[in-house]
């Protein structure tokens, strides 16, 4: 049976968005050739021209702001949406592993 939720291009932004560790960001951000828009836990402090939505560390903030968190990157006119990879152990680790389910979906290239 199809539905939407279990497509992969389900949650994906009209943007290209990629996943990246924390020690990975400021690499991922200063290769794009134009605006990005991060999305992470801490955001480091970018130029104007880029967009910081800040998400909560625990897991059932994270999950439920994510798909508003995606919204805002898509309107932001970014040309790259870059996502901290969110923590996916400790004692909310199902919880984490349904949101990096989402993420990859979001970030699963389109074909």
């Amino acid at each position: 049976m199809r539905s939407p939720g279990r497509m992969a291009s389900h949650y994906a932004p009209r943007p290209r968005a990629i996943l990246a560790d924390r020690r990975e960001l400021p690499r991922a951000i200063t290769a794009a050739e134009g605006p990005v828009a991060l999305i992470a836990l801490a955001g480091p402090a970018l130029p104007a021209a880029h967009r910081v939505i800040q998400k909560p560390a625990d897991a059932n903030g994270y999950a439920s702001s994510l798909y508003r968190a995606l919204r805002d990157a898509d309107a932001a006119h970014a040309i790259l949406i870059v996502i901290e990879k969110p923590p996916s152990g400790g004692p909310d680790a199902e919880s984490w592993r349904a949101i990096h389910d989402r993420l990859s979906r979001a970030t699963a290239p389109r074909g």
